[in-house]
């Protein structure tokens, strides 16, 4: 039986009774009335048009939601037939149900009034990001929004994508699932946490496969009532992109003093010499940062063209020595990271003994 289009005197005569009753009869001692007041959470952000509620499995109470609307909780007081009642309250965009409240029960007595309060659980709003260092390639995406499809393609190289839980619809904190895409490409997570309004978030390197194409990417999360939601873009992407080198980032010091921090970073060539480094020096390497990139990984090399003996120190894992060479030498340091399949980078500091 359903009551949209009728007053809630009628709809809940209806309800109680099966048939119509009179106004006299409504306020006889058969019955009650029930305060109910049901929080949608985001209604304006995901554009909510129609929020409902059911007594009994049947559609008691419809309200229209203009797009105006700033309030997230919906207050109605309607009259019930004494004893306990199931209540749900629903929410919709258009014709289609987004989500609901769990059932609720409230017991009525006759002429006493009983309060109610439902919360409607709503997907996880989600936001999405995709860009390139060293490229102007950039789109985004919110959950509310729909999915979208980057404007540029690809440069040449892996992309960073990010994903961030900005609300978890209303209930307990859920799960940020694993990146996917429809074409077979690889993910490396490169950070997970928290970042600024965001409740959760990850950041993946993601390597499109090389033969190129449009490739959509999706994100998806659940909340810890199970209602999930997904954000996905499209994205062009051209032929022939191969995994990058591997990267090392790394910091010489001298006796582990803050003065004496030189550091490097793959493919480039760092002079240290301002450091101000002196024979017998005891010189130590700690790598900061080391990235395989798609890659299986490898080793990790240090070594001296002054002829230093370079060990492990066991106790902080930094590469340690004591520099060989006399006054007025050339030291070259090189820290190199070879891959498993043979592909390797290199960062160097070089500088000169006083």
């Amino acid at each position: 039986m359903r009551c949209r289009g009728l007053s809630i005197a009628t709809c809940v005569g209806l309800i109680a009774c099966g048939t119509h009753e009179t106004e006299e009869n409504l306020n006889s001692s058969t019955t009650g009335t029930v305060v109910v007041a049901a929080e949608v959470v985001r209604v304006a952000e995901l554009n909510i048009t129609r929020v409902t509620l059911n007594v009994d499995g049947v559609e008691a109470v419809t309200e229209e939601v203009p797009p105006t609307r700033s309030g997230d909780v919906f207050e109605w007081t309607l009259p019930l037939a004494a004893g306990t009642h199931e209540l749900v309250a629903r929410a919709f965009v258009d014709d289609r149900e987004l989500a609901r409240s769990a059932p609720g029960t409230v017991a009525i007595t006759p002429d006493r009034r009983a309060p109610a309060r439902l919360s409607v659980v709503t997907p996880p709003l989600l936001s999405m990001q995709l860009w390139q260092q060293g490229s102007t390639t950039s789109c985004d995406v919110k959950w509310a929004s729909g999915n979208t499809t980057c404007r540029e393609p690809l440069a040449p190289d892996y992309a960073s994508v990010g994903v961030w839980v900005l609300d978890w619809g209303g209930a307990e904190a859920g799960t940020l699932e694993d990146l996917a895409d429809s074409c077979g490409g690889r993910f490396e997570r490169d950070s997970v946490g928290g970042l600024g309004e965001a409740e959760a978030a990850e950041v993946w390197r993601w390597l499109p496969p090389a033969a190129g194409g449009l490739c959509q990417v999706t994100g998806r999360a659940t909340n810890a009532a199970g209602v999930s939601a997904s954000v996905a873009m499209g994205v062009v992407i051209p032929p022939g992109i191969a995994p990058p080198l591997p990267f090392v980032a790394a910091i010489v010091t001298r006796n582990y003093e803050f003065e004496s921090i030189c550091p490097v970073v793959s493919e480039r060539e760092r002079d240290c010499s301002e450091r101000k480094y002196h024979p017998g020096d005891s010189m130590s390497l700690g790598i900061l940062d080391q990235r395989w990139y798609f890659r299986t990984p490898g080793r990790t090399e240090v070594s001296d063209t002054c002829g230093s003996t370079i060990s492990l120190d066991p106790r902080n894992g930094a590469f340690v020595w004591s520099q060989a060479g006399t006054a007025g030498s050339t030291c070259r340091i090189r820290v190199q990271v070879t891959a498993q399949d043979g592909v390797s980078s290199e960062a160097i500091a070089q500088y000169q003994l006083d």
